[in-house]
């Protein structure tokens, strides 16, 4: 089935690991930053469990210090493709929002290049020994594949980029057939830490705790050597968060990153990163964070939290493996319209959460706190 091949590409056992296990899902309606912060959004498909009272705090990010001037390191950059599909599917698609694969192949989604809820939904996937093009929703999903030798070698990679030169994918249903053609690049690999000395020692001063020349993702297994951090006490990290914020010169971003403890690492504190950034999207990336089980990647996240931005400014301070946190700057020119959008994108907002979009819409437009988390 199309829908097991594409959920098993995006949630190998290197990234998601005991997602089924009943405690973590349990312990994910708990508030695991600050007790200051509300559980507005918990996007999951297990559990549930009642809110914690929503904080009234409303900080405004700091605006960057000019107290020093360094020398930002390059800032993640997301795959990217371009490609031209026709026959039983025609479309042209370009854009940021592509993933390479432990097993030498990538992904390509249609929610990570063009956004949520795009239609139709399509996804375009490479294993080592197969390559696949599905079009329309898991429950009516229509696939064309090429798994011989000969279609399989319209596809080569060269570094971290695939060309695909008319690659012909065929449904096994209907006979018909879909063509590929153009390129899909990885995202590039951080190798070696390289942020400044200055920016360490800010942080090390700030959190009071020793700097590591890496952040972690994936609850914490896995390490980005892009960032630094910290691991600092839940109830003090968000003051050591604003502070290091108003001393950051620009090209970098600060943010709390991994607070669930999945690996061989354990602490009782949280994570207080700062990594290269353009802008606060970055975060996203520096996190990984997605929402795999809902088939989005970073990209659709980023693409989705943007759309909100634009609307009515937002502040994303929390960031780890499948949670973003932000907070509205400012009162929503259309709080019940934003509660509709986010349910849509996050169904357990309301679900499982504070139970009506009424009761949600009143707490975006009172808290203006949200919460989203894809189990």
């Amino acid at each position: 089935m199309i829908g097991d091949d594409t959920k098993r590409l995006r949630t190998t056992s290197a990234r998601r690991p005991g997602r089924e296990y009943a405690t973590r899902s349990m312990a994910r309606f708990i508030p695991l930053l600050l007790t200051t912060i509300p559980l507005l959004c918990g996007c999951g498909r297990r559990g549930g469990g009642a809110q914690p009272a929503a904080s009234k705090a409303t900080t405004s990010p700091a605006a960057p210090s000019a107290a020093f001037q360094v020398e930002a390191p390059s800032p993640p950059e997301p795959g990217r493709a371009e490609l031209t599909f026709s026959g039983a599917f025609s479309a042209q698609i370009k854009g940021e929002g592509t993933e390479c694969q432990d097993d030498g192949g990538f992904s390509v989604l249609s929610s990570d290049i063009q956004g949520f809820g795009r239609s139709p939904e399509w996804s375009f996937l490479h294993f080592r020994k197969s390559a696949h093009f599905n079009v329309g929703p898991a429950e009516k999903r229509t696939q064309y594949s090429a798994e011989s030798a000969d279609a399989l070698a319209a596809i080569v990679r060269e570094h971290d980029r695939f060309i695909i030169d008319d690659l012909k994918l065929t449904s096994k249903d209907s006979g018909k057939v879909v063509r590929a053609t153009g390129f899909v690049t990885c995202p590039a690999p951080a190798t070696v830490n390289q942020i400044p000395e200055p920016i360490a020692a800010l942080l090390k001063g700030t959190a009071r705790a020793q700097v590591r020349p890496f952040s972690t993702f994936d609850f914490g297994r896995a390490r980005d050597v892009r960032s630094i951090s910290a691991i600092a006490a839940k109830p003090a990290a968000e003051a050591a968060l604003s502070a290091i914020r108003r001393s950051l010169p620009p090209g970098f971003a600060a943010f709390i990153g991994t607070t669930q403890w999945l690996g061989d690492e354990k602490h009782e504190g949280v994570e207080l990163v700062v990594g290269p950034a353009r802008d606060q999207f970055d975060i996203l990336r520096l996190a990984h964070s997605d929402g795999v089980n809902f088939d989005l990647a970073t990209e659709a996240l980023v693409k989705k939290l943007r759309q909100v931005h634009a609307s009515s400014p937002i502040d994303i301070f929390h960031a780890e493996t499948d949670t973003v946190e932000f907070r509205l700057l400012g009162a929503h020119p259309n709080p019940k319209a934003l509660a509709k959008e986010l349910y849509e994108f996050c169904p357990d907002a309301v679900d499982q959460g504070v139970g009506t979009l009424q009761a949600f819409e009143k707490a975006i437009a009172k808290d203006r706190l949200v919460y989203l988390w894809w189990d």
